[in-house]
């Protein structure tokens, strides 16, 4: 049963062959009461048509039926009739159900206790009622089972009874025929009932696999990345914090890896989203690949990650997991110039002395990727509580940056260049400059990187490109 539950599909097939099968049963139990009304009208039309033919054929019939002996024309009229092919023997009975001849013998008239009062007393209610009476059974018949209706029918002189006719008929050409026109019926009504069944029912089946797939593929995606099938941020925090709920931090430790993919946008650039889309799969599997039983992975959106790994008992062990995660990274991925090293910034916040919730970690771990990135990037850095002063130092860097380019608040300082052999003037370099809130000049080597990491040095290029040759063409 559970194999069915996970696969609709064969449930399907089943309860349509089970139906199918009910079909065919109803229809085949149909076909048998059919073909036993159609023997049973068929004998009885037979019957009664041997019960005229005597009736016409044989004028001492009455005294046939009064006890006397059958004269040698109706010995022949009696052959003649037993000669029919689906007739096998005929009994003639007096208006009491007396027998008082029989077809096989009919010179014979003591007949020892035969009477129809006694072995059928309903074939001669039937006939004093003056209807027929059938009953279809096998017999055995020179030892081939023969099917053989028994019908009983009144014989009416002037419409009174006189006799009573017992026939037995040979039915079983009759049943072969009906059955080779029934065969296929059963069949064929079971496959047009189960056609007519199936379209409808599988329509709205998958119908309602769409609802059902639709909905449940929308339900992911609240608590799933699209791309990856990693949990999403939030799905992560709300699992990080039932899992937190149920540890003691004072035994055992939790380690929130925070992984970011270096220089992504260049990667995209280069070599298209497809291929970025790609070194995001492969990254989320090669997370999945170290997770331990327990351990969670999640995509927190654009080209950061995480992992969070519990149960560690000292912090050799967590620097044992954090070898495994970075050798992972350190494989070149597969991208489509070939094989390409592609480095990482990880972050490493462990609790509960980096944080007791889920909020705290992440946003630790966080921080120490900033670090490590402000400090050239490609390693990992496990968080210091001085961290939060460096990372915000960085923050109003960056913010100092933005500003500076929203405005262009640069300056262009113009260095002289000289042939030292000569000493003649060949031209001049410019140098950018920038000042902080306080009027001091913030050094280059601190500015630029940053510039060009939060994306906006060919903004400033341009700018420096555009006035360094408007103030050259003012000079002499």
């Amino acid at each position: 049963m559970r194999s069915l539950s996970r696969n609709p599909v064969a449930a399907f097939v089943l309860i349509l062959a089970l139906i199918m099968a009910m079909i065919a049963g109803g229809i085949y139990g149909i076909n048998e009461r059919a073909i036993h009304n159609l023997i049973v009208s068929n004998a009885q039309a037979t019957s009664q048509s041997l019960a005229q033919h005597l009736e016409g054929s044989i004028a001492d019939i009455d005294a046939i039926a009064r006890g006397e002996k059958p004269s040698a024309q109706t010995l022949a009229v009696i052959a003649g009739a037993r000669a029919r092919d689906d007739v096998l023997n005929f009994k003639l009975f007096d208006s009491k159900g007396v027998q008082v001849l029989d077809a096989a013998d009919p010179a014979q008239t003591a007949f020892q206790g035969d009477s129809l009062a006694v072995h059928k007393p309903e074939a001669l209610v039937s006939a004093l009622a003056g209807t027929a009476h059938v009953e279809v059974e096998k017999q055995d018949i020179s030892g081939t089972k023969t099917l053989v209706a028994e019908t009983y029918v009144p014989v009416l002189k002037g419409g009174k009874l006189t006799a009573i006719l017992e026939v037995y008929v040979d039915q079983s050409r009759n049943e072969a025929q009906f059955r080779e026109a029934f065969s296929l019926s059963p069949l064929l009504m079971a496959l047009l009932a189960g056609i007519g069944f199936a379209i409808p029912s599988y329509a709205l089946y998958r119908l309602t696999r769409q609802k059902i797939n639709s909905d449940a593929h929308a339900a992911f995606l609240e608590s799933h990345d699209g791309l990856t099938e990693l949990p999403n941020r939030r799905s992560f925090a709300q699992k990080l914090t039932r899992k937190l709920a149920e540890t003691t931090p004072q035994l055992v430790m939790t380690a929130l890896h925070f992984v970011d993919i270096d220089h992504f946008k260049e990667i995209n650039d280069r070599f298209g989203s497809e291929a970025a889309d790609e070194l995001l799969r492969s990254v989320a599997e090669r997370l999945n690949d170290v997770l331990r039983d327990g351990d969670m992975a999640a995509r927190l959106g654009g080209n950061e990650f995480a992992i969070a790994q519990f149960g560690f008992e000292n912090e050799t062990q967590v620097g044992t997991v954090i070898d495994i995660l970075t050798h992972a990274l350190s494989v070149p991925f597969r991208l489509p110039d070939g094989e390409t090293a592609v480095t990482f910034s990880i972050g490493t916040a462990v609790g509960p002395q980096d944080g007791r919730n889920a909020e705290q970690l992440i946003r630790n771990a966080s921080t120490a990727v900033h670090v490590l990135k402000a400090r050239g990037r490609n390693g990992h850095c496990r968080f210091e509580p001085e961290f939060d002063a460096e990372l915000q130092k960085r923050l109003d860097l960056e913010a100092l940056v933005r500003d500076a380019t929203a405005e262009m608040r640069f300056e262009l300082y113009f260095q002289p260049l000289f042939d030292v052999n000569s000493a003649e003037l060949k031209g001049f370099e410019a140098l950018l400059r920038l000042r902080d809130d306080n009027g001091k000049h913030v050094p280059p080597d601190v500015f630029i990187p940053v510039a060009e990491e939060i994306g906006l040095i060919d903004e400033i290029g341009t700018w420096v490109l555009e006035n360094a040759c408007a103030t050259a063409a003012t000079w002499p």
